[in-house]
């Protein structure tokens, strides 16, 4: 009985032998799934990764474009508040200058001056003479200034600093030449002043009398 049933498991060996195999075969399949399964993991992690990377540079990417399209825009926004700025004090100015001739009263009263006066009269004859007028009165001023700066400083060269104060002193010591010369521009200064001031009082006269006809002929 003994032998016999030591047969029959020799016997059964070759039967059991696949079942054994395919027992055998069951961890490495398992173990070579977990492998691919860990590689599936690990790869989708590093796509994740990536794509998370990627999102993140596509974030700052934007961040900078909309930081820099809004500096382009202030810097326009700011050019373009400068250059209305300039254009309405401009205007400003310039509207200040001209507002007068706007109102109605002084618009009519040039309208009956230009009818009356005709451009060719107005130019040949106001106009020249208010320029000849100005022009007179432009040299006037010029002569005088360089007429009195002349006489201070030869005032100066004759009379220095030291003897300014004592007028008795000076002329007792001067000899008779530069008391003669000295006179002498003191007596041309007293006329030229009288005369200056006598030409502007014509000047101003005959400006008033111009005003004073011109303002009956419009009247």
């Amino acid at each position: 009985m003994h032998g016999s049933d030591i047969l029959w498991r020799v016997r059964q060996i070759p039967l059991c032998l696949p079942q054994w195999n395919l027992i055998s075969e069951i961890p490495g399949n398992c173990l070579h799934n977990l492998l691919l399964s860990e590689e599936i993991i690990h790869r989708n992690n590093e796509l994740l990764l990536i794509s998370t990377h990627l999102r993140s540079l596509n974030v700052q990417e934007f961040f900078y474009s909309i930081l820099f399209l809004l500096l382009v825009a202030g810097y326009l926004a700011r050019t373009h508040l400068l250059f209305v700025s300039r254009v309405y004090s401009e205007l400003q100015t310039e509207f200040k200058k001209v507002k007068y001739l706007m109102i109605p009263s002084y618009m009519i009263e040039l309208r009956k001056l230009l009818d009356r006066y005709p451009t060719s009269e107005l130019n040949s004859f106001w106009l020249k003479n208010l320029f000849l007028v100005a022009m007179e009165q432009l040299i006037t001023k010029n002569v005088v200034y360089i007429w009195r700066k002349t006489l201070t400083k030869v005032h100066i060269i004759l009379h220095p600093p030291l003897y300014s104060n004592s007028h008795y002193i000076t002329s007792r010591r001067m000899n008779y030449s530069s008391l003669f010369a000295r006179n002498l521009l003191i007596k041309n200064q007293n006329e030229r002043s009288q005369q200056l001031k006598a030409e502007h009082r014509e000047v101003t006269d005959l400006n008033k009398e111009r005003v004073e006809s011109w303002s009956e002929q419009k009247t």
